[in-house]
């Protein structure tokens, strides 16, 4: 394995000029994408709305906007993310063995690209038949601001800015993490719960964690 686990998402409270808006994972060149948070949902930019430094890398780099996306959106969250493409470049060449593996892993990777479509089209649709547009996602800029929100009931999942990065949540109805002003509740995606998912850390150092630490681990016991 040459790719360390990583996490491609990074996420900026506000737009201040064209950038540089730094990326701290390794991305091919066109896997990137760039969204502004408004009213709650993440938009995607256009590819023409933004570059990169380098075109791609195997470590990281930089995003800019175009200043023209940099005045239009001044002041709104800014989610980076990377989408790569689901290829499968390994020929068989030494035997029947070999072809047939070479057969299996095209198939493996036909099904992650059906995967991906279905998933990205059923969202679609979905959103498209309630609210007449098509979003990528729920996010939103604080934790107040989910607690505040209504969110779109065809969705699973939600997203909470935390300085550069964001937590991810789930539906969950036993969920104790988060509760939404229209009474849903919501857990930690799988894997990735902290105590940060239960409560804000104001001042790291400072700010009293533990009944949010307790909750995570208790979380983390019994899922």
């Amino acid at each position: 394995m040459t790719r360390e686990a990583a996490t491609p998402i990074a996420s900026f409270p506000s737009i201040t000029g064209i950038g540089p808006y730094a990326l701290s994972w390794p991305y091919f060149s066109g896997t990137i994408r760039a969204a502004i948070v408004e009213a709650n949902i993440e938009t995607d930019l256009a590819l023409t709305d933004f570059s990169l430094a380098p075109l791609a890398s195997t470590t990281s780099g930089n995003l800019y906007l175009t200043p023209a996306a940099a005045a239009l959106h001044a002041g709104k969250p800014l989610v980076i993310y990377r989408k790569t493409g689901i290829e499968q470049g390994w020929q068989g060449l030494q035997g029947e063995r070999e072809k047939g593996l070479e057969t299996q892993l095209d198939r493996n990777a036909m099904i992650e690209q059906e995967l991906r479509a279905g998933v990205d089209r059923a969202a679609t649709l979905a959103l498209q038949a309630i609210t007449g547009q098509a979003y990528s996602g729920q996010a939103f800029a604080s934790r107040a601001a989910a607690q505040a929100a209504t969110t779109i009931a065809v969705l699973m999942t939600i997203s909470v800015m935390r300085g550069k990065d964001r937590l991810i949540y789930v539906s969950d109805a036993a969920g104790t993490a988060l509760v939404t002003a229209d009474g849903r509740k919501w857990s930690p995606q799988y894997g990735t719960m902290i105590p940060d998912h239960w409560a804000v850390n104001t001042t790291p150092g400072v700010t009293d964690m533990t009944a949010a630490a307790i909750a995570c681990c208790a979380f983390a016991v019994n899922n």
